[in-house]
């Protein structure tokens, strides 16, 4: 798992490094152009600053100061009217100075690509990567990782109104031998294969609002898991709803409103949380004049705890329902300053028992996290951007040693060969 850095980072300076033809056919955008294909180079520092509660504890946090570094390119290739792919690779350096045991790379390169042909539309795409920062409000620790992602999909234009569209996706979820610091094996409660057929019905009813019916079915495969328990997981989600679609002239309202259903089979017997209920995915931005831009954010769904229940005859892989709200504000200030105000509560509900303090007491388990954000930024030219920024997080379990609070802070800075 430490070969792989190497060989992306060679890889992205060869690309990032434009030729003497490139440099000359640079765009006033920032952009290097190499024939039908664009490229974006750029150097990222995406925190310099401190953690005051780096792992997330209630007792004695620790605090210590943290740089996040790195290349990051973007590209695109588009042919005629009918082809256009797009693509991103970044390496960011995670460089913490006490705690030298949490330093780390992460990396990540993919593309997706459209064809068009008259009515119908192809698509596909995949990627790659390794992280080691948090992924859930499930996880506290930093977990190294390694994903893989493909897709495939088609969309078919029936008419003026109607479009159908079908898509199948594959994501692989690989972790690095470890155990949580609550007990558990990490592979073993984490690692899966993900399969997912979806389809969706979409409908023009305005200009740019669509009436959309979609539905979802999933596999999950834990191909770590131990023992009896199945290792496969199946789940079902159909939602339907409204898609507004941005105006050219940005001054009216924008995004969408879908709801509906997720099922989870199965039994405790069989080691799986049964659910049936409600779901949401929503995301609204509303412009407000000289006051910028807000964007809301809800979303209700089911997801896999990272808890396997280990009690002998009885083994189980927990679940909770996870719903957030959050609200984005960005404004312009004096002296081309921008800034970005967020804030905003997630509340995780475990649908069966949880393990608290010893591996046989299991207890219920609901948290909630409330965040806030500000940050602040100003552009020089084409070429640099530098910032500053402030977030604040707490979460409050029902299990009060799993509750905590911290701030972090520190720049930003972005360069622009």
């Amino acid at each position: 798992m430490r070969r792989g850095p190497v060989k992306v980072a060679a890889a992205l300076l060869l690309l990032a490094c434009p030729t003497a033809r490139a440099a000359e056919a640079r765009a006033r955008s920032g952009r290097y152009r190499l024939g039908p294909i664009d490229l974006m180079p750029r150097l990222q520092i995406k925190n310099a600053g401190v953690d005051t509660n780096m792992f997330q504890t209630l007792n004695h946090p620790v605090r210590d100061e943290v740089v996040i570094v790195g290349p990051r390119l973007d590209g695109g290739l588009h042919v005629g009217r009918r082809f256009r792919a797009t693509g991103m690779g970044f390496i960011d350096l995670n460089y913490y100075r006490r705690e030298g045991e949490e330093r780390s790379t992460d990396f990540y390169g993919g593309g997706d690509a459209v064809w068009s042909l008259g009515r119908l539309e192809l698509s596909g795409g995949g990627g790659g990567g390794q992280y080691t920062q948090r992924f859930s409000i499930d996880v506290d620790e930093r977990l190294t990782r390694q994903e893989k992602r493909a897709q495939a999909g088609a969309t078919l234009r029936l008419g003026a109104r109607l479009k159908l569209s079908g898509r199948g996706s594959a994501e692989v979820v690989t972790f690095a031998p470890a155990a949580f610091r609550r007990g558990g094996l990490v592979k073993e409660a984490l690692d899966r294969n993900s399969l997912v057929a979806s389809g969706q019905v979409r409908y023009k009813v305005t200009n740019r609002t669509d009436f959309v019916i979609a539905g979802e079915a999933q596999e999950d495969r834990f191909f770590s898991q131990r023992g009896p328990t199945p290792r496969t997981r199946r789940s079902y989600r159909g939602l339907g709803g409204f898609e507004v679609r941005e105006a050219a002239s940005k001054r009216t309202p924008s995004g969408q409103v879908l709801a509906g259903v997720r099922e989870f089979p199965g039994t405790l017997a069989q080691g799986s949380p049964p659910y049936r209920g409600p779901v949401m995915a929503a995301e609204l931005s509303v412009p407000l004049g000289r006051l910028g831009l807000v964007r809301v954010i809800g979303e209700r769904d089911v997801r896999f705890a990272s808890n396997l229940v280990d009690l002998g005859a009885l083994r189980y892989r927990n679940a909770f329902v996870y719903e957030k709200l959050q609200a984005e504000q960005l404004f312009g200030l004096p002296l081309r300053l921008v800034a970005l105000l967020a804030g905003g509560v997630e509340q995780s509900r475990y649908l069966l028992p949880y393990p608290y303090l010893s591996r046989t007491f299991l207890v219920r388990r609901v948290d909630h996290r409330w965040t806030g954000r500000l940050a602040v930024a100003r552009r020089f030219g084409d070429s640099m951007r530098i910032g500053g920024h402030l977030s604040w997080a707490r979460r409050v379990s029902s299990l009060p040693l799993l509750s905590y609070e911290g701030l972090t802070y520190g720049l930003t800075a972005e360069v622009t060969p």
